[in-house]
């Protein structure tokens, strides 16, 4: 889902013509990310616990084809993409940010530094503020409202199960 989003930003800030500070694969994840937090409740949890289980098994496999301390040259980090590792934190961040409650785990187990977590409700508002002032005036409500609520996941993807 987070990739659909992702590429979904994309089309919408092409198509809506959405002025990007900062670089443009960064705003689709946060489009992306703020797309799946209003599911809402465990549907919004199952769907950042599956994107961030994508970035670590990402982050679990670079780590195995590469020592972690290696100097890396210098044109590993002129990626258009962020680092996995950077990514993750972004959207434990802002998941964070959006409810610190539902979201507590990823600072407990220290997916997210404290330092980190202290700004992710700031974050979080800006990335809201953006959303609601740039893409929801193209946003037909009643149309988003019933998708929202249409049970259209698999149940295995909102449940406790860990999966």
């Amino acid at each position: 889902m987070f990739a659909v989003l992702h590429e979904f930003g994309h089309a919408a800030f092409d198509i809506y013509n959405v002025p990007i500070f900062g670089r443009q694969e960064d705003a689709a994840d946060q489009f992306a990310t703020y797309v799946m937090l209003q599911f809402g409740g465990e549907k919004a949890h199952g769907l950042i616990r599956g994107a961030a289980y994508s970035y670590l098994g990402l982050i679990k496999q670079i780590k195995q084809q590469s020592k972690p301390d290696v100097t890396v040259p210098l044109a590993a980090f002129s990626s258009d993409h962020g680092a996995p590792e950077q990514r993750f934190y972004n959207l434990a961040c802002i998941a964070y940010g959006y409810n610190p409650k539902v979201f507590a785990a990823v600072v407990n187990k220290d997916y997210l530094p404290e330092n980190r977590a202290k700004v992710c409700k700031y974050e979080y508002s800006n990335l809201r503020y953006a959303f609601r002032t740039l893409i929801l005036p193209h946003i037909d409500m009643a149309v988003a409202q019933r998708v929202l609520h249409e049970n259209w996941l698999p149940a295995t993807a909102t449940s406790g199960s860990g999966e």
